[in-house]
């Protein structure tokens, strides 16, 4: 269902830049979702979700989803039942986009939501122009950012699309080749991806020296008769 309704996701820079990427993107596919398969229960309106069909479209795993839900929870944004129906408050997520409720926002945010810095913002801003459908793909360079960012403190959006590029070329569309790669990145904290692939390179030729050779059987076999044969 959620194919139907969604070709491109977007997200709400307010939200984002209060409560992280990731919640300001659910957030909104739970938005779109609302009038499309509702259930009224305790005079309440409940958006019925699928998770799965939500992980599909915002790569969050179910754990993750609910660990946003708790936070909107926590501040009266959302109400959920049954853990698949959704009630959204919509005065408080209009007081939270007008920046109205100071309660909200000078109170309550600021002791469930860990502060976010310049870096925090940048990073959220580089895993937007991760390009992938796989959850666990998008995972792998969301972590590669991060541990670079660790490490050198900096990174370009020219160096995502870059990184992102000699995957797809060398690669060729193995995700767990690609996975590989992008995990020697992130234990290095390299920001050109060509170093990781020069690595996995080199691990491959080190695996190949280590295979013992071993002789066909009937090989050796015939080896015995021709030396039996042989006349000196």
């Amino acid at each position: 269902m959620l194919n139907q309704i969604y070709k491109e996701n977007s997200y709400n820079v307010f939200i984002a830049n209060m409560f992280g990427l990731e919640a300001a993107v659910y957030l909104n596919t739970i938005i779109h979702l609302d009038g499309v398969s509702n259930i009224v229960e305790d005079n309440l309106d409940y958006i019925k979700i699928n998770r799965n069909e939500i992980k599909k479209i915002t790569t969050l795993n179910v754990e993750s989803q609910k660990n946003i839900d708790n936070i909107f929870i926590k501040i009266g944004l959302f109400k959920v039942k049954m853990e698949d129906r959704i009630h959204i408050e919509y005065p408080i997520l209009i007081s939270l986009y007008n920046d109205n409720n100071e309660n909200i926002l000078s109170e309550i945010v600021p002791k469930i939501v860990k502060k976010r810095t310049k870096s925090d913002i940048i990073k959220d801003e580089l895993k937007t122009y991760i390009k992938t459908d796989n959850g666990e793909l998008r995972d792998s360079y969301s972590a590669w950012i991060d541990a670079v960012f660790a490490k050198q403190g900096w990174m370009s959006k020219k160096s995502v699309e870059l990184g992102q590029k000699l995957i797809d070329d060398y690669c060729n569309r193995n995700l767990d080749t690609a996975i590989e790669i992008l995990n020697i990145a992130s234990i290095g904290g390299y920001r050109d991806i060509q170093w990781a692939i020069n690595s996995y390179e080199e691990n491959k030729k080190k695996q190949v020296a280590r295979i013992p050779v071993t002789l066909n059987k009937d090989f050796e076999v015939k080896k015995k008769i021709d030396l039996a044969q042989e006349v000196f």
